[in-house]
């Protein structure tokens, strides 16, 4: 795969010369059926010129998308299976000192798209990044970039020649040379207009000339953003380069490079333990555990059903509950839950400890309940602190306007599929 935009446009073309080849069969087939029914030479004519005017219009049509749609994005939509390889980790396995951090993982990543990679601490996420970026060597399994293979246990291609950016945490820039040098820093002199229009993009106009103790945080990673887009990379790699700044300028960072990454078409892998960074930025979310992948789906698919209890920790404050588990009830100090409510299902009876959401509970009024010992305010809800038996209290999650007030009986109830068992013991 050619990454220019010319050599793109004329893997594009060859695509849709394929097309008109399927219509140049179909126009045979038309011309040997007209033959046989006897049909007249200028009947096969004109189907001839009906069939070269639709694979006519169908040229014109994809060329003229051209103009406002990247065309990496136009080869994703004509071949799906195309975008499958720009960024392509499969069943990758790598330990330090025979300590296994990552067993198996593969990552699929779309071109303009943001993949997040998420996980706590030690999970391995960075490590992945550090392979696909080369500066790591793959042990087992293999790396693609393009369609063309960069790592694996025999092979290792240099960071160099891989086509990758990538975006620190620190921005890493040269404390000696502006912004607009650093932009360039490394690139040949005929990509000055390039580094010109990236400046526009990430929004830097007047502060090109500026050295990086002249910036602010936010202004920083801009600059460290644009200058891993100047040579044009296939693949962006972000080592959670958000987490040093305050609320406000990670918002307004994230939003920014969603739209780069849409506009520019360029494939996008952002890791992170941030909950915000994956509800604001990612398209696809890859989930790690412990080395392991646990989860992947959009966000919505990872906040509403999660499948393990590292996933349910990600968002939001998690919980845990002693409870015991007797046929279809399961006994906790906030009353019986149902079975239902369990994310897996441990099939046997015997002690719990369940890990809960609050967004995972709900709490109505009713006489004889446990007892709200305090709300408070939690953005658009309130937090409801309830008591239960034996000292036990649970933050349950209630939507504005309520009647609940402290003092005031409760009963708490699960969501089906919201509590996670972590650990069983039938004794």
């Amino acid at each position: 795969v050619l990454p220019s935009y010319m050599g793109n446009t004329l893997l594009l073309m060859l695509l849709v010369a394929a097309q008109a080849g399927l219509i140049g069969n179909t126009v045979d087939a038309m011309c040997c059926h007209a033959a046989s029914d006897g049909a007249t030479a200028d009947s096969a004519i004109a189907m001839i010129g009906a069939a070269t005017t639709t694979a006519i219009t169908i040229a014109a049509s994809v060329v003229r998308r051209l103009v406002t749609v990247d065309d990496w994005f136009i080869l994703w939509r004509l071949d799906p299976a195309f975008a499958r390889g720009m960024l392509q980790l499969d069943s990758i396995r790598f330990a330090y000192s025979q300590a296994p951090v990552l067993n198996h993982v593969s990552v699929d990543a779309a071109p303009g798209a943001v993949t997040c990679i998420v996980g706590p601490s030690g999970c391995g996420k960075t490590t992945l990044l550090q392979l696909a970026a080369g500066l790591l060597t793959v042990q087992q399994g293999e790396i693609r970039i393009n369609g063309r293979h960069v790592a694996g246990p025999d092979l290792h291609v240099p960071p160099e020649q891989r086509s990758v950016g990538l975006v620190f945490q620190e921005g890493a820039l040269f404390p000696h040379l502006t912004a607009i040098e650093n932009i360039r820093f490394g690139l040949p002199k005929a990509a000055v207009e390039r580094a010109a229009t990236l400046v526009k993009l990430t929004e830097l106009g007047g502060l090109e000339h500026r050295y990086p103790h002249e910036l602010s945080g936010g202004q920083r990673q801009r600059v460290a953003l644009a200058r891993a887009l100047a040579p044009e990379p296939d693949v962006l790699l972000f080592d959670e380069p958000y987490a040093n700044l305050d609320q406000a300028l990670r918002s307004q960072l994230r939003r920014a490079t969603r739209r780069l990454v849409a506009e520019l078409g360029t494939v996008a892998v952002f890791v992170t333990h941030d909950s915000e960074d994956i509800t604001e930025l990612a398209d696809t979310v890859i989930a790690l555990h412990d080395g392991v992948v646990v989860q992947t789906g959009t966000p919505r698919q990872l906040f509403d059903h999660p499948e393990h209890a590292a996933v349910a920790r990600l968002f939001g404050q998690t919980q845990t509950v002693s409870a015991r588990r007797v046929g279809d009830v399961i006994d906790t100090p906030f009353g019986h839950w149902p079975v239902s409510c369990l994310a897996v299902d441990p099939t046997t009876d015997g002690a719990l400890t369940l890990l809960v959401r609050p967004d995972g509970l709900t709490a109505e009024a009713a006489e004889g309940g446990q007892v709200v010992k305090q709300l408070r305010v939690a953005g658009a809800d309130d937090l409801a602190n309830v008591a239960g038996r034996g000292g036990a209290e649970l933050l349950v999650r209630v939507t504005r306007p309520h009647e609940l007030e402290p003092g005031k009986a409760v009963n708490v109830t699960p969501l089906p599929r919201r509590v996670f068992p972590l650990a069983v013991d039938s004794s």
